[in-house]
């Protein structure tokens, strides 16, 4: 048994974490009111859903992109642009992709 509690620990307990960070960055998403924190909430959130879990990535991307209309450029709102593009590269979007890029760099090209 307590071989059986050390393997269930060293397995799962790492799982367990990621999990648990992964909700909590999402409730701070939902409960984030400055554009540009939910900008990078999402950013953290969706960088490791791209080519995963594309449809929860939207969710989360797209809302902050469409909240922070009114923010204006920032490092933040660039990293989205640019995820966005890959996303729709992996979704066979190329026209969609070519418009987030090209805005992306806009946004890059502004803050420096």
């Amino acid at each position: 048994m307590k071989y059986f509690t050390l393997v269930f620990t060293l397995v799962f307990l790492p799982v367990l974490n990621i999990k648990a960070q992964d909700d909590s960055l999402r409730t701070a998403f939902w409960a984030a009111k400055e554009p540009d924190e939910r900008l990078r909430l999402a950013y953290e959130i969706s960088k490791p859903l791209v080519t995963s879990h594309p449809d929860s990535l939207e969710t989360y991307l797209f809302s902050a992109l469409k909240d922070s209309a009114s923010a204006g450029n920032s490092k933040h709102l660039a990293s989205c642009l640019n995820l966005a593009a890959v996303h729709c590269y992996y979704k066979g979007k190329y026209d969609s992709m070519v418009h987030y890029a090209r805005r992306a760099t806009m946004v890059y090209v502004a803050l420096n």
